[in-house]
């Protein structure tokens, strides 16, 4: 608008600072913290131009946004960006990391390794002993494949 009124301005796009994670000791910027804006610098008094900008509304965090946002920057580092030079920090590490859990955590962890070795050995010894009825099993998939995939053509 107040281009057709040959007044110079335009549009500015940008961010706010975002907010402090005590958690993850970061900024956070979020979608929230965009905001676009007009600029326009109008004559002043004494050769001053004025820059006129509308407020922006503070954006504050909720009550559990630092423990989100560090989880998800985590997640994000450690899962999804997991690439070679993570796996060599990992790999030279000599295991202190782990040796490092509190000591509840790697005792179940610990636990659950066990458990599952249990149920491996569990589940092998049914398999042996009935071989035959796997066999079966595996056959009446197979040939329930087969005549699936002969009705489709």
């Amino acid at each position: 608008m107040l281009r057709t009124l040959k007044v110079p301005s335009r549009l500015v796009n940008g961010f706010q600072t975002g907010s402090y994670n005590r958690i993850g000791k970061d900024f956070v910027v979020r979608a929230r913290d965009a905001h676009s804006w007009w600029k326009s610098t109008l004559p002043a008094t004494a050769g001053f131009p004025l820059t006129l900008r509308p407020p922006i509304p503070p954006s504050l965090p909720g009550e559990w946004d630092d423990y989100v946002d560090t989880a998800a920057l985590f997640w994000n580092e450690w899962v999804i960006n997991y690439d070679f030079s993570h796996q060599v920090l990992v790999g030279t590490g000599d295991r202190a990391g782990f040796a490092q859990l509190p000591a509840g955590i790697s005792a179940t962890l610990e636990r659950l390794k066990r458990l599952g070795i249990r149920a491996a050995f569990r589940i092998e010894g049914w398999l042996m002993a009935h071989k035959l009825l796997v066999l079966v099993i595996m056959l009446g998939i197979l040939a329930g494949l087969i005549l699936t995939d002969n009705r489709e053509r």
